[in-house]
């Protein structure tokens, strides 16, 4: 089947002259639907098992509906998960969710409907972190001090609230839903642990405390989740009164998934939901064919990371796609401020108002230099277009100027290795035959795979005939022997794609943001 022209010079053509194998070449083009009846009114699919998908399906079918949970991984549970293979018998450790707190009412009621028993947990009666172990009473008392620089005495938790506190009085005095206070969503935690003047420990101690309850690392964390929590007196802390399952928390995840029974379908990551006013049709991957299953309704109960990659028709509004997709960090870089207030920018293009006015609204300042005012001329293109086919279209124009360019440099590459076997023009010689081969395999790679979508194997075996060439290539050129020149060989390529053809690829990348 011939491949239309905008798929093939976009995902095909980096699929195939970047040699990157695509997620999508690992699915065949083949659907079949696991139900026959489509039009159960009661039949609601549950995308997600850890505990929140869990016990919605769980409710589900017990109010009577005809539930089916899909799930991507092979077990239960989620962010609940207890490792027990590199223990001996009968212990266990938690690699996710570790407590239940006084708080988890829902899980104590499960736990308690299910027989499922909740120990006091005894935490921390002591710490060991960079070598040294402390007592918390020693920590408590000030006797003891933890190994980072700029803690405070008697504290394990809460070291970083000194340096957010204007954002926590912020909150107090804004409120959550205002914009200043949302626009921390957009900020990582170290970023404004920064911000605030935090040295580097503070943010490593961070990263020690909360490693188990927020499982992600300061520089991938919201600053706004963090600065919320410090407005609750109910923070965590080593203070706080914590409970564990008996026998470990996957007790309830497990139980769970053992009521629901047949109900739930393991190893089957949503790749695509289709959904209008009849039902939706979840499209999983099963093993290595696609299959679509209708339903009435559907619960995502995924995290955001997740369902930001999964294709949904018609696609969500940008209000929820703000709320689930969070921007990359465009704020002050030295160069320009893309921290701008998208719906004062919609509606400034609305009232076809100039684009100084618009470069102004995004945060240039009235003395921006020549270069800067071209990143935001750019900038705003790129989103008016809210696509990047044109940057992409002349990325991929560029590309056969660029092997050109890459001449000289490869050529002075073979220069350091055979620095005793002429001048530079000599090697430069080799390198323009060298190149026009190079040219001549990857235009015959991308003009078959045009018409016919030959397979990953063969396109890099085709690709690896460019190294033997070269090697056959150095040894009749330079007369060298067959080792040496192997090695220089291996050099010679190691140099060019580990530091040439990735800034060269940055270059054109800048190039055509700038250009497009």
């Amino acid at each position: 089947m011939i491949k239309n022209q905008n798929q093939f010079t976009r995902r095909t053509f980096i699929k195939k002259a970047g040699l990157t194998t695509s997620l999508f070449s690992l699915y065949p083009l083949s659907y079949s639907s696991i139900f026959s009846n489509s039009t159960d009114d009661k039949r609601i699919i549950v995308i997600g098992a850890g505990l929140a998908g869990l016990s919605c399906a769980y409710e589900l079918d017990q109010a009577g509906f005809n539930v089916m949970l899909i799930e991507a991984r092979s077990r239960p549970g989620g962010r609940v998960n207890t490792y027990r293979d590199p223990f001996s018998d009968n212990l266990y450790s938690e690699m996710g969710a570790e407590y239940v707190d006084s708080s988890d009412t829902y899980i104590q009621e499960y736990c308690k409907k299910f027989n499922l028993k909740i120990l006091p947990a005894k935490q921390y009666d002591g710490v060991y972190v960079k070598g040294q172990t402390s007592s918390i009473e020693g920590l408590r008392s000030g006797r003891d001090l933890l190994p980072f620089k700029g803690t405070l005495e008697g504290k394990l938790f809460g070291q970083e609230v000194q340096y957010i506190q204007k954002w926590i009085d912020l909150v107090k005095l804004k409120g959550i839903n205002s914009p200043e206070v949302q626009a921390l969503d957009r900020i990582s935690v170290e970023d404004i642990l920064k911000e605030g003047g935090a040295p580097k420990d503070i943010i490593d101690l961070y990263t020690y405390a909360n490693a188990t309850e927020e499982t992600a690392v300061p520089s991938k964390m919201s600053a706004l989740y963090m600065i919320l929590s410090n407005t609750r007196t109910s923070n965590f802390s080593e203070n706080t009164v914590e409970g564990r399952i008996l026998g470990g928390n996957d007790q309830l995840p497990k139980t769970l998934a053992q009521k629901l029974g047949t109900k739930i379908m393991y190893n089957r990551p949503l790749l695509r939901l289709d959904y209008n006013s009849n039902g939706i049709i979840a499209t999983v991957k099963e093993k290595q064919r696609l299959v679509q299953i209708p339903a009435k309704k559907c619960v995502l109960a995924i995290p955001a990371s997740i369902l930001k990659n999964i294709e949904i028709n018609p696609g969500f509004s940008e209000e929820k796609m703000d709320s689930l997709v969070n921007a990359e960090d465009f704020r002050k870089n030295g160069i320009a401020n893309f921290d701008f207030d998208s719906k004062a920018i919609d509606s400034l293009i609305a009232a076809n108002a100039p684009d100084d006015t618009l470069y102004k609204k995004m945060g240039m300042e009235d003395d921006a230099g020549v270069f800067q005012r071209r990143i935001y001329r750019q900038a705003l293109r790129f989103y008016k277009s809210r696509k990047g086919g044109s940057i992409l279209q002349t990325f991929y124009d560029t590309i056969p100027i660029a092997m050109f360019f890459l001449l000289p440099i490869f050529a002075f590459i073979l220069k350091i290795l055979y620095r005793k076997h002429g001048l530079y023009a000599h090697h430069l010689v080799f390198s323009f035959y060298y190149f026009s081969f190079l040219f001549t395999v990857f235009s015959l790679i991308l003009g078959v795979n045009f018409i016919w979508d030959i397979p990953d194997s063969i396109d890099w075996l085709i690709a690896l005939s460019s190294f033997f060439y070269l090697y056959l290539a150095l040894k009749r050129f330079y007369q060298q022997g067959w080792f040496k020149t192997f090695f220089k060989t291996s050099v010679a390529s190691f140099l060019f794609l580990l530091f040439v053809a990735p800034l060269t690829a940055v270059i054109l990348g800048l190039f055509a943001f700038l250009y497009y």
